[in-house]
């Protein structure tokens, strides 16, 4: 009598095909709504304002760069077959670039220019960066945009030697050290035992090309292939920054980030299995899902679409190579807290939900407010911080 083999299960589709295509229009909610009824709704009320005005100036970097004389739609969707194949492999060594063994970090005094935080002893990292696109045929204009630049980072240390080190990465235009230091309430976790690295991404701040008009310009002005450069390099130039720690003695480095600082958090969390915790806050999830959230950028979307007989699976895919849901996890779950505002409409809970149930077992705090206003903020920074130092114990 003949044996039967068992059919073998079909492997499941990648998440750029799971997730339904009319996402943006499902229910936005979150555990604590019911708790905050009033404050939920006038903040994602308000947040709907600034995804306007922000989803205006992002459209219309793309916009430009899509309508510029000679634009072609074939080329460019060629070129981004590079990136889809990437995430189709699945494999985080593959797609990211390890860091160079030897990379010179230089360390200077912030004394006389920056931020200046009172009391705390603070220099400014820098390294040239080493990246180099996946993209060969973009390399030059990439570098002349000031791609492939020197990156810069602000160190709060203290004396007597490194300690454990949380890595805090900015959002998009918000890179201010002043900003993310009151914002986040950095300060009291300085006092309490951490250093402190203040990470600028590429095309912000410091390393904004003098002829941007606004730092953060560079990030969304080329085109798709431009942006997941962009991602890529800021990868490779948050490893580097783990490894000049680590070899400087800190005990425990971890990673924590706002909106796109939140979206690179996460990534890190499937790349970098040295990092002792990862704390995504109100996160980006999915480039493309992110923009059909906001109604200016879904209609540019829809158009591009539209123009290179794409669908939303493919625009997905094309991105999906710096996507945290592309990728397993690195870290174990006990090290990985989610949080975020249940009014956020820039970086909705239903983008959150897309990593928290990607990230299964993971540690999920909701707060009220929005994505600029966070109420009970004192209550979730010390929750950020008794996270931190149970990972670090």
């Amino acid at each position: 009598m003949g044996v039967r083999k068992a059919a073998l299960a079909e492997p499941p589709a990648p998440w750029w095909e799971r997730v339904p295509k009319d996402y943006h229009r499902r229910p936005v909610g979150t555990e604590i709504d019911r708790r905050y009824p009033l404050t939920t709704a006038i903040s994602a009320g308000l947040d709907m304002l600034t995804c306007t005005g922000l989803g205006a100036t992002v459209g219309s970097l793309l916009a430009a760069n899509m309508m510029m004389p000679g634009q072609n739609f074939a080329r460019e969707i060629a070129r981004l077959d590079i990136y889809a194949t990437l995430a189709a492999n699945g494999a985080a060594a593959a797609s990211f670039q390890a860091p160079p063994a030897q990379v010179p970090v230089i360390e200077t005094s912030t004394v006389f220019f920056g931020f200046q935080p009172f009391s705390i002893r603070t220099s400014l990292l820098s390294f040239d960066s080493p990246y180099e696109p996946v993209d060969k045929a973009i390399r030059g204009p990439y570098a002349r945009m000031g791609g492939g630049g020197r990156a810069y980072a602000q160190y709060w240390s203290h004396r007597g030697g490194a300690r454990k080190t949380l890595i805090f990465v900015h959002g998009f235009i918000a890179d201010p050290y002043w900003f993310n230091a009151r914002m986040f309430g950095l300060r009291k976790l300085y006092q309490a035992g951490y250093d402190i690295l203040l990470v600028t991404l590429p095309f912000h701040g410091y390393r904004k090309a003098w002829f941007e008009p606004f730092s953060g310009f560079g990030y969304f002005s080329r085109g798709m292939g431009h942006i997941n450069e962009a991602m890529l390099q800021a990868v490779l130039d948050l490893r580097i920054f783990v490894d000049y720690l680590l070899k400087r003695g800190a005990p425990h480095v971890g990673i924590a980030g706002y909106s796109l600082g939140g979206y690179m958090s996460a990534i890190m969390a499937a790349v970098e299995p040295r990092l002792s915790f990862a704390i995504p806050m109100c996160p980006v999830v999915s480039v493309v899902d992110a923009a059909m959230d906001w109604p200016s950028t879904r209609l540019l979307f829809g158009q591009f679409l539209r123009l290179t007989g794409l669908d939303l699976p493919d625009l997905r895919q094309a991105t999906a190579v710096h996507s945290p849901l592309t990728y397993a996890p690195a870290l174990p779950a006990g090290r990985r807290l989610i949080m975020s505002a249940s009014g956020d409409r820039l970086t909705t809970p239903r983008q959150v939900a897309l990593l928290r149930d990607h990230w299964p077992g993971s540690e999920m705090y909701w707060f009220p407010g929005n994505h600029l206003m966070h109420f009970e903020r004192a209550k979730y920074q010390e929750h950020m911080r008794r996270f931190m130092d149970r990972c670090t114990a």
